[in-house]
């Protein structure tokens, strides 16, 4: 399941991913992602994992096809990106990221570590 975060602040968008994630709720949280990234302005991107199950097959299909055509504007669109999990390897997989990418400001924090990532998120 993927639930939207509502934020005050417009350029934040977020994202809480519980447990195993499906392709409707993929569908869902692209349908608000996309229209940010086409408007005016970057964005910044909040996620929180408290629970993974996993990830459908056809939400990696749909990834690779979002990455195929949409992957330039993304790094052009998105400033920071916050990963809040407990999950080490979920971090680990975050770090290798972004040392890929590093036109984006990315940083992962555990749950304790929350008030520090909303606020980072926030700057």
């Amino acid at each position: 399941m993927i639930k939207k975060i509502q934020f005050v602040e417009p350029d934040i968008l977020g994202f809480e991913v519980d447990g195993r994630v499906s392709e409707a709720a993929f569908i869902n949280m692209m349908q608000e992602l996309i229209p940010k990234m086409e408007s005016p302005g970057n964005i910044k991107l909040y996620v929180e994992i408290p629970r993974y199950e996993g990830t459908d097959w056809e939400v990696v299909w749909h990834s690779l096809k979002f990455a195929i055509g949409k992957l330039k504007t993304y790094f052009n669109k998105v400033d920071k990106i916050a990963l809040v999990t407990d999950k080490g390897w979920l971090r680990f997989l975050a770090t290798a990221e972004y040392k890929l990418i590093p036109a984006i400001d990315e940083k992962s924090f555990e749950f304790s570590e929350k008030e520090e990532a909303l606020e980072w998120i926030r700057k």
